[in-house]
């Protein structure tokens, strides 16, 4: 048993030493974001624009645009509605997709 105490010793060592990598990577982490954080507060630059794929009049339209009027004005940003219709929903689709592709 007592030949054993050092490897139990080498083992917590390396145990403590990991953790502590471990707590000094997260702290690292938590400070790099807070401080893009702060750099993008005054994001978005422009009007955020919001795209329906349906014609417009229509129940989509009238929702979109009630949202967009209700969103921007606690968040004190100007939201663009626009109708993108045609191919049940598919040219909408094609508008923002470029923009959000991976």
């Amino acid at each position: 048993m007592s030949e054993d105490l050092p490897e139990i010793r080498t083992v917590v060592a390396r145990s403590k030493r990991m953790m502590l990598l471990g707590l000094a990577g997260i702290s690292l982490t938590l400070v790099l974001v807070k401080s893009s954080v702060c750099v993008a507060d005054d994001y978005p630059f422009r009007p955020v624009q919001i795209i329906i794929p349906f014609a417009a009049g229509g129940p989509t339209d009238i929702v979109g645009r009630i949202m967009a009027a209700k969103m921007g004005d606690p968040l004190e940003q100007q939201f663009v509605v626009e109708n993108r219709a045609g191919a049940g929903g598919n040219i909408g689709a094609t508008a923002v997709s470029p923009k959000h592709s991976l």
